[in-house]
């Protein structure tokens, strides 16, 4: 059974084939989904590299506000998808500090 060139005929060689097959399919999505249950639990265990969450959050934030700043700085040079992009980024962080939504 590797090329067609060789297959079976018999009803029961049909049946012993199909089992064989399905059985081979069972086997090696038992094996991945093992394998990607334990990949997650250990990148879930994972430490954060010392940093606390309130820690990657501000960097993050502040990684932010300096991307939006040095987008406002050249402003005039934007084209129109980057432009849109910095007003979704200010909605974004409007949003997230829990002020009211933009009236536009």
């Amino acid at each position: 059974m590797g090329y067609g060139d060789v297959y079976p005929i018999t009803a029961e060689g049909k049946i012993i084939g199909s089992f064989v097959m399905f059985a081979g399919i069972g086997i090696l999505a038992t094996f991945i989904t093992a394998l990607g249950s334990k990949l997650i639990e250990l990148k879930l265990k994972e430490p954060t590299k010392g940093k606390k969450t309130e820690e990657i959050s501000d960097d993050l934030s502040t990684r932010t506000k300096e991307l939006i700043r040095n987008q406002i700085e050249k402003v005039e040079t934007l084209d129109q998808k980057d432009f849109d992009t910095l007003i979704s980024m200010l909605i974004s962080i409007r949003q997230n500090y829990g002020t009211k939504d933009p009236v536009w």
